[in-house]
């Protein structure tokens, strides 16, 4: 049963439903309702496509972020294995550096001109050559000498 509240006001029933409506609004009711339907249906079709559209581009932005992060950890590894490497040769560098400085030291050190002398002089007997000894000659050429050549007469 329908209680009536007031001038034709039914509890339960709604102003819009077809019972409540004359013939000829109750027409114009289903027709509106249609195109409601029709409309939101298309809205909804249109929204799809859009959807698939954004989540397709949400897809390609979140594969372009993970491709630049992985880009990025990759980079920072060859850049910090690049600084290793340097850092080693730097190392290796100045060991070697500080041995040819001690190579120096000790030959500069261990061959000095008057030791030479002495050794020359005293264990194998040799002598400084007499100006009698010494023959200067000079040459037509520029300078380049043969090692087997003639040495000319004066």
């Amino acid at each position: 049963m329908i209680k009536q509240h007031r001038k034709g006001e039914t509890e339960g029933v709604k102003r819009d439903s077809p019972r409540f409506l004359t013939p000829g609004a109750a027409e114009l009711r289903k027709m509106q309702l249609r195109c409601e339907t029709e409309r939101s249906s298309r809205l909804r079709k249109k929204s799809g496509a859009w959807s698939f559209y954004f989540q397709f581009m949400l897809f390609l932005s979140f594969l372009l972020a993970v491709g630049i992060c992985l880009n990025y950890v990759q980079l920072h590894t060859e850049i910090n294995t690049r600084e290793q490497r340097i850092e080693r040769l730097r190392d290796k560098l100045e060991k070697r550096r500080s041995e040819n400085d001690a190579m120096q030291n000790y030959i500069s050190n261990a061959v000095s001109p008057d030791e030479i002398y002495q050794v020359a002089t005293k264990e194998l007997g040799m002598i400084y050559a007499g100006e009698e000894q010494i023959i200067h000659y000079k040459r037509a050429e520029n300078g380049y000498v043969r090692q087997y050549e003639e040495i000319p007469k004066h």
